[in-house]
């Protein structure tokens, strides 16, 4: 099974900040997963492991070293 790779995650190993993360995932502008808007406007979002590897090449704590 795929490592979970969070917003924070992703932004560390990116050398991005978390809002950049959000923001270009909710603006399609980073294909790497999607952006959920609930009943009150709150956001949840989902990267998925695959094409976060495929767009930036990490390839997991297991060849990178635990983080």
């Amino acid at each position: 099974m795929a490592e979970k790779i969070t917003v924070k995650k992703a932004a560390k190993i990116m050398g991005v900040s978390e809002l950049y993360v959000r923001e270009a995932i909710a603006q399609n502008v980073l294909p790497i997963g999607c952006c959920i808007k609930g009943k009150h406007g709150k956001r949840s979002f989902y990267i998925s492991p695959v094409k976060f590897a495929e767009w930036t090449g990490y390839k997991g704590e297991e060849e990178c070293g635990k983080e």
